[in-house]
């Protein structure tokens, strides 16, 4: 390929990529390609472009209020937790000391 080719090719991957990040949440809720979605945004802005939500806590989710509102609006409100339940109280500290 000629410089040129590789310039244009370039340009259009990196103006797919913000395109996406400014229109969809990537999410990762899951394990694997099947636990990744994507979320239509509510405003073009490029908080939380991508997010993985499979630790999040309800603190967590009350500093991600416009993800929340967009998982809500895409009927994903399932992947959205509410309270920490005790086991998440016992559990999430010893996943982190075990990643330590």
């Amino acid at each position: 390929m000629s410089r040129v080719t590789t310039f244009l090719v370039g340009a259009a991957c990196g103006g797919a990529l913000v395109f996406t990040s400014l229109k969809y949440h990537v999410v990762r809720a899951g394990d694997g390609l099947d636990g990744i979605i994507f979320v239509r945004k509510l405003s073009a802005e490029f908080d939380d472009a991508y997010v993985d939500i499979r630790d999040f806590d309800a603190q967590e989710w009350n500093r991600h209020e416009a993800l929340k509102s967009a998982l809500t609006k895409a009927n994903r409100s399932e992947l959205i937790r509410t309270e920490n339940s005790l086991m998440d109280n016992v559990f999430k500290p010893l996943r982190s000391n075990r990643s330590n």
